[in-house]
């Protein structure tokens, strides 16, 4: 009986192994095409996220990503200019931000489709095929087969509408022709001959940028939104002075594009001849502006960026191997820098120097530091290029004499600035003639001010204001930092509705940053568009009303005459409130940098300025906006002593004739050569320095060993007296030693 049971339990089994396998085999049949399904889903997501998400945004200039095509001019090739610049991986990754990521297993995966067998299911482990398996498999060759056509398009499109994006590559052929290129097997026009690909690229690798690689174009079109140069940068760029690295000075209006020529000599420096750059900013505030415009540059282009200001920059630099550097520094920072390099004997390291506002060289206090440093550079080592810019300098003969360079000056402007003074309640347009300046009256003044209002501003400051916000912005230059918040408050109650309520949101968070850094009267300004900004703010606050001002949010911006020089913030109108800068008259040189902020290339399309004067006043002003520009003329004099004591520290200058021949390099030499006797200049120098024993004579070691004891009272009377002014080495006897110490 139980033997019949085992084998009806037995017969049972084997009667139903066949088609558990046969359901098993099934199974696993259908999983594996939902997983394969899945698989082309996935790889199909990302490229729909790419072609639907990605905007091609030509002219924005908002910081966006290196675009992916332009590792080809970083990969190696035969190109002298760009073969040393190393290829990052991290430069494909932010091309396209997120969306490239997701893009990475499409490029790992489908590198070689033949060997992932896509159109074939793999069951060679079971033991039975049957009609339903040929039919799913059937099935599935025609689902991967459509999956596959619109996997192919999906691919065709995103590339297509990422080549559109790029603006640097001019041959669609070549867009992903580079070094760790994508091998897919996709449409004929995406893939090459090795021999036509290189041969194009080395077209495209044997035109440069100005003597840089092309990938410096694309860096300043994506973070400048700058295309072509103006012709005056070009001719400047191609003069024989700098293609030889001698001395340059080049003179413009302001906004006229100084910068990105000095720039463009900075990145050739740093990439081609593989020197280190120093450039000469006046102002904290620019320094770290300058920091943050050039980062983006440093990051792509493989080099460093140093900021030397504030309390910041490691002094002697670190001396750096594999990257150079561009050390971006005040004036009283850099020379601490120069100081340091030939204190080490690495001056040499600095191929190039730049100076900005090269005109306050003649600046007291300030300009005999810049005068020190330029001059002991120029003593130091003579390989080194000085390249110095401004906008306001009279003597640009001098100026190039004594920094033995040539002069380039153009009267340059790519925004029209047009130029008004209100006298009273007229306006007039100043115009310059062959006569020199002249005024022309241009509109009476009216505004619908009630008589309350007419004895809060008499000036009409709120009409002028409102006539350009809050579609465009303004600057309002005030004579004193109470004066700037007064008129800040005044404004707020002049306001009209429209300014009122622009921007409204952002406005608030800017207000609520603000008073969280306890500026409660900026706060309540900025909720009605306006602010104020002077030195007695902390840098926080300075920080958030600039960037504010920058993007709009901030529409006018009351501020003192230092703002001319210390921050790049272009408006369309500028407004001079008095013409007096505290209690000092206004000065030629000051106007045209306050003036200078209206109008900016790529900001506004035009600019004014408008000058607040009475008519006791009119008479003295109009002498000096009509006059000629003041020269820069050496205030060294009382620096004389510092500058040879700093040539003799550094072993520069080791004798008096040394000492004589360091000032002969001086900006003092030249424009005091007929009223200086410069050898009488030195020994002048040299007495303080001299007799205070900071420089080394024949007792100077006696006088170091000296003892303190009170039994011994050393006469050191006696000993200045022998030292005399004309010789540094006194041979003294024995017996005379001995007797001045006793």
């Amino acid at each position: 009986m139980n033997s019949e049971k085992n084998h009806d339990a037995n017969s049972t089994c084997n009667s139903t192994s066949t088609p558990k396998r046969r359901r098993l085999g099934t199974r696993r049949i259908l999983s594996e095409v939902n997983n394969k399904n899945d698989l082309f889903a996935d790889f199909i997501r990302p490229q729909l996220n790419i072609t639907k998400g990605l905007t091609v945004t030509a002219d924005c200039c908002d910081s966006p990503p290196l675009p992916c095509n332009q590792v080809e001019y970083l990969s190696d090739s035969g190109n002298n200019t760009s073969d040393d610049i190393n290829c990052q991986s991290d430069i494909t990754e932010s091309c396209f931000g997120e969306e490239i990521k997701s893009f990475t297993p499409f490029s790992h995966n489908v590198k070689n489709p033949q060997s992932q067998n896509l159109c074939k299911g793999d069951v060679s482990d079971e033991l039975f095929t049957s009609k339903l398996e040929d039919e799913v498999s059937q099935n599935n060759l025609c689902n991967e087969a459509i999956v596959e056509k619109h996997f192919r398009d999906e691919i065709a499109e995103g590339f297509e509408a990422i080549n559109q994006s790029i603006s640097i590559i001019k041959d669609i052929d070549n867009c992903f022709e580079t070094k760790d290129s994508f091998l897919l097997d996709i449409p004929d026009h995406f893939t090459q001959s090795e021999s036509n690909s290189k041969s194009k690229n080395n077209e495209v690798f044997k035109e440069h940028f100005y003597q840089l690689p092309m990938v410096v174009k694309g860096l300043f079109k994506t973070y400048r939104n700058i295309e072509k140069l103006y012709d005056w940068q070009e001719e400047c760029l191609n003069l024989d002075t700098i293609q030889n690295r001698n001395n340059l000075i080049y003179a413009l209006p302001t906004s006229g594009g100084k910068t990105l020529v000095a720039e463009i000599l900075m990145l050739r420096e740093v990439i081609n001849r593989k020197h280190n750059v120093l450039f000469i900013l006046p102002f904290v505030a620019i320094v770290q502006e300058k920091i943050w415009s050039l980062s983006p540059f440093a990051l792509q282009l493989n080099f460093l960026v140093e900021e030397y200001a504030a309390g910041k920059g490691h002094i002697p630099p670190k001396k750096r191997r594999a990257k150079n550097s561009i050390y971006i520094a005040t004036i009283e920072k850099g020379l601490a820098l120069v100081r340091s390099l030939i204190e080490l004997d690495r001056l040499h390291e600095i191929g190039l120097i730049v100076v900005d506002e090269l005109h306050l060289i003649g600046e007291e206090g300030r300009g005999a530091t810049l005068e020190s440093l330029l001059t002991i550079v120029k003593f130091a080592n003579r390989n080194i290029q000085i390249v110095g810019m401004s906008a306001t300098i009279g003597n640009l003969e001098e100026i190039a004499e004594f920094l033995e360079a040539a002069v380039y000056q153009r009267e340059f402007r790519p925004v029209e600035l047009t130029e008004y003074v209100k006298i009273g309640d007229m306006l007039h347009r100043i115009v310059w003639g062959p006569a020199g300046m002249e005024t022309v009256p241009e509109r009476q003044l009216h505004y619908d001010y009630t008589s309350a209002a007419s004895r809060l501003d008499p000036d009409r400051l709120g009409g002028l204001v409102a006539e350009v916000v809050p579609a465009a912005s303004c600057l309002i230059f005030c004579p004193t930092q109470h004066n700037a918040e007064s008129v800040a408050m005044l404004l707020c109650k002049m306001q009209r509705k429209e300014m009122l309520s622009h921007r409204v949101s952002e406005r608030a968070e800017l207000a609520r940053a603000l008073a969280g850094e306890g500026a409660g009267p900026l706060a309540a300004a900025a909720r009605c568009g306006l602010a104020y900004h002077h030195a007695g703010l902390s840098s926080d606050e300075r920080s958030l009303l600039e960037n504010a001002f920058r993007s709009g949010v901030i529409s006018v911006l009351c501020c003192t005459s230092t703002l001319a020089a210390g921050v790049n913030l272009p408006a369309r109108r500028v407004i001079v409130r008095a013409p007096r800068l505290g209690r000092a008259p206004l000065t030629l040189p000051a106007y045209r940098q306050m003036a200078g902020r209206a109008g900016r290339a790529g900001v506004s399309d035009a600019g004014e300025s408008i000058l607040i004067c009475g008519e006791r006043e009119w008479s003295w002003v109009r002498g000096v906006v009509g006059g000629r520009m003041p020269g820069a003329r050496s205030v060294l004099c009382g620096a004389v002593p510092a500058l040879l004591l700093s040539g003799a520290a550094l072993r520069l200058a080791p004798r008096r004739s040394d000492l004589v021949r360091l000032l002969r390099h001086s900006l003092l030499a030249v424009t005091h050569r007929d009223t200086i006797d410069l050898e009488e200049c030195c020994d002048a120098g040299i007495r303080s320095p001299v007799r205070g024993g900071a420089l080394e004579v024949a007792l100077h070691l006696l006088y170091l060993v000296a003892p303190h004891e009170p039994a011994l009272r050393p006469d050191y009377r006696h000993y200045h007296n022998l030292v005399t002014i004309h010789t540094y080495i006194l041979v003294i006897a024995h017996f005379v030693t001995i007797a001045c110490i006793l």
